[in-house]
């Protein structure tokens, strides 16, 4: 996590959000599936107040000409809880990743 957070910290198209209760981070992209510039969120963490940082980080992307903003969900057991609260934002599901653990398999 400290080499992503040096990297982002440097990358000009990239921001990193903090306050008492949280943080959160991303950049910005041009997704391969599309033409439009999005602000892709890498990390999100709020123990309080995670809704101001979710509009601070939209806030950050507007002004970066962003046109998307992109959340991920990791599934697990607070998936649904997760797409409640996306879904109350205004945001819409895209995409799911299928993720499979390779580590001792062979």
């Amino acid at each position: 996590m400290e080499v992503v957070l040096l990297e982002m910290m440097a990358d000009p198209d990239a921001v990193i959000i903090m306050h008492d209760g949280g943080v959160i981070g991303g950049h910005i992209m041009n997704p391969f599936f599309s033409h439009e510039w999005a602000a892709q969120e890498m990390f999100w963490y709020a123990e309080l107040g995670g809704g101001a940082l979710l509009e601070a980080f939209e806030a950050w992307a507007y002004s970066e000409g962003a046109e998307l903003v992109s959340m991920a969900g990791l599934g697990g057991p607070k998936e649904k809880t997760i797409r409640k609260l996306y879904e109350r934002k205004g945001y819409e599901a895209r995409e799911t990743f299928f993720v499979k653990t390779l580590v001792n398999q062979w």
